[in-house]
């Protein structure tokens, strides 16, 4: 079974050594058959450079450019178009998230699973985003009446063959949650399990919590909308 790891990077030079190091590390314990695949979009430190680097000593790494910055979410998005696993691995370049944690998710995954979304058991973020997490976790559950904890967790792993027919939207950090919702809205099996959270080792969040969280809220309206649609079948995908 093929493995791919797949990550967005915008100005990770402190971190993505040690991210693709340590996914290579890790995943290369569970099976033979190992990608690493990482859009590099539109940093301007030395984020590329590493990456090109690295590719010298690890022919399963895959590094896609987007010129300019796109965003987390189309990043993320080319990333996954270009993988080619049977089982696709999303997390983020920062290291907030453990690789490791996949040994202990790939046992719930079965078959059937579509999505297997991880949950923060602790997230290690300033006040302001764990607060703003917790309320858009509660909107979305009256909004899609789901019961999903933690929608937006990097750390997800994917049925390749399927998420790579899906249509993706979202340019920014909701790209996450799409994922999640639209699955259920097709029918989907969608699961979850508690994954580790640690704060940021280097680096700065691109992040702006304020304007993250609007640009949210717009799309999840959005996104409740277009699901409306394609359950009234006015629309025929979603």
């Amino acid at each position: 079974m093929r493995l791919s790891v797949v990550m967005p990077a915008y100005n990770e030079a402190q971190n993505i050594e040690k991210m693709v190091r340590r996914c290579f590390d890790v995943i290369s314990g569970l099976t033979s058959d190992v990608e690493v695949v990482v859009t590099n979009d539109g940093s301007k430190d030395r984020t590329g450079d590493i990456l090109y680097a690295l590719q010298t000593e690890y022919p399963g790494l895959k590094v896609e450019t987007n010129h300019p910055n796109q965003g987390y979410g189309a990043a993320l998005a080319r990333a996954i178009r270009a993988s080619t696993g049977d089982i696709v691995i999303t997390i983020d370049s920062d290291g907030q998230f453990d690789i490791s944690d996949v040994s202990e998710m790939l046992p719930r995954f079965t078959e059937s699973t579509v999505v297997l979304s991880g949950y923060r058991k602790t997230k290690q973020d300033a006040w302001i985003k764990v607060i703003g997490d917790r309320i858009m976790n509660r909107l979305i559950r009256l909004m899609f009446g789901v019961s999903y904890r933690d929608t937006n967790c990097a750390l997800k792993l994917l049925n390749g063959p399927v998420i790579r027919k899906m249509q993706f939207e979202a340019s920014g950090f909701q790209l996450p949650t799409e994922i999640v919702l639209k699955a259920h809205a097709l029918g989907l099996i969608v699961t979850e399990t508690a994954v580790n959270h640690a704060v940021r080792s280097g680096g700065r969040s691109s992040l702006a919590p304020f304007r993250t969280a609007w640009q949210m809220l717009i799309f999840l309206i959005y996104l409740k909308r277009k699901i409306a649609l394609y359950k009234q079948g006015v629309i025929r995908s979603l």
